[in-house]
């Protein structure tokens, strides 16, 4: 029995078990991942929440009601009258012109163990508008019943707006309609020819700012401390931009579009700025990593296995099983160490102490210290491949695809002159010489 248990066959089919079961652990990890990340996306949305969330800023708009007559066309008693009907409507105006400026600072806000990016901003906009308007001769506009618009949600204002038309300052007010929150100021100055208005926001936020373009052109100037800024998200890429460790600035110029029929019309295409993303995902990170936990389990083994045949020395099942365990915990650790401290440092602080952990482990189970030594450099190249993979996510795959190979080359190279065929065998005969001579 004991010739079984030692064969080399039997040996690699129980090493294979000992690898499907801890991959079960590392699949269980990988799943607690998720579950963190998961918490940690309810607490940046709690943050996000609370602070204004997503800002979304559209106008200006006039809506214009108007009075049109009309004479129709009508029978009585079989006799033709004539008669005035007056029916109402409103005409929304979007700006010839249109200008927004921005300038917006960051702050981060903790819940808990996990933090989000917020910010503050300052935000200048001016628009022309063409206040020829055609009335058909039979249109009366009411111009001191319009309304100018300007859709922000509440959360998101600082402070109380003042328009500024035709440099004459007005209070505004906040009003919520069809879904929609506004600031609007009532009645216009009735003269033909442009109209312009302005105005200062001071507002806040999280996540993303963005501007809807208006009908006519519309340039739009951004700048911020955040040092990546993501434009992807946009309906169109800022003209030109600048991104640095300190900030990005970024412009954008829109000729026309197709503009939208009122103001309160839903409409969330043409919408212009840029969405905060983090220079380091933790949780992508960790989860592209656990992606490489399978090389942490068979690497470390083919070194276990490799002794075996060339130091004639014999590790037990839970030998491996031990030893693949820390392996597995590795990520598990740097899970919960990253969590509290930058992503290198935590990764580094596990990785010695898993790499000295087995290293000095399968040092004092062989006897050998040289086994140590060896084993060291072993974790040291595995430890290394994974960070620079992580940092180099356009390279992954590159770089997984080399390492792979290279081991396999090493592996290959190693075992060049074992006579597979007989190793068992020798083993046995070894045994019986030693037994007789006993």
């Amino acid at each position: 029995m004991k010739k079984i248990v030692k064969g080399i066959g039997l040996k690699l089919i129980t090493i294979g078990a000992i690898v499907i079961l801890l991959l079960i652990g590392l699949s269980f990890i990988k799943s607690k991942t998720w579950d963190r990340e998961r918490t940690c996306n309810y607490a940046k949305e709690e943050i996000l929440n609370a602070a204004g969330g997503n800002t979304i800023i559209r106008g200006f708009y006039i809506d214009v009601p108007y009075k049109e007559t009309n004479t129709v066309e009508r029978w009585i008693n079989a006799e033709k009258h004539f008669e005035k009907e007056v029916t109402k409507g409103t005409v929304t105006l979007e700006p010839e012109e249109l200008e927004v400026k921005g300038k917006f600072t960051t702050q981060t806000r903790n819940l808990g163990i996990y933090s989000s990016p917020i910010f503050t901003g300052k935000i200048k906009i001016h628009s022309i508008f063409d206040m020829n308007l055609k009335d058909y001769g039979v249109r009366e506009y009411e111009f001191n019943k319009a309304k100018i618009y300007l859709n922000i949600g509440e959360k998101n204002l600082s402070t109380r707006p003042v328009f500024n038309v035709n440099n004459t300052k007005y209070r505004t007010d906040f009003i919520s309609y069809d879904s929609r929150s506004s600031v609007v100021k009532v009645g216009i100055p009735s003269k033909t020819g442009p109209l312009e208005i302005s105005t200062e926001l001071e507002i806040c936020g999280a996540d993303s700012f963005k501007v809807q373009a208006a009908k006519g052109s519309t340039k739009i100037e951004l700048e911020g401390d955040w040092p990546s800024p993501n434009f992807t998200l946009s309906d169109r890429l800022p003209v030109s931009r600048t991104v640095t460790k300190e900030g990005f600035k970024a412009s954008w110029f829109i000729p026309f579009t197709q503009g939208q029929s009122s103001s309160s019309t839903k409409q969330t295409s043409n919408l212009i700025g840029f969405s905060y993303k983090n220079p380091v995902d933790l949780y992508d990170l960790l989860l592209r990593s656990v992606t490489y936990g399978f090389m942490f389990i068979i690497i470390p083994f083919l070194a276990l296995f490799l002794f075996e045949i060339f130091a004639k020395i014999n590790f037990h099942p839970v030998h491996y099983l031990l030893s693949g365990a820390a392996c597995v915990v590795f990520f598990l650790l740097l899970l919960s160490f990253s969590e509290h401290m930058n992503f290198t440092a935590a990764y580094f602080i596990t990785a010695i102490a898993t790499a000295i952990l087995v290293s000095v482990y399968a040092g004092l189970i062989s006897r050998k210290i040289k086994v140590s030594f060896i084993l060291i450099p072993v974790f040291t190249y595995l430890y290394a491949f994974l960070f620079i993979s992580l940092k180099s996510e356009d390279y992954a795959l590159l770089l997984g695809s080399i390492f792979i190979f290279m081991v396999l080359a090493i592996l290959m190279f190693c075992t060049r002159k074992i006579d597979w065929s007989n190793l068992g065998k020798k083993e046995e005969n070894t045994e019986t010489v030693l037994q007789q001579k006993d």
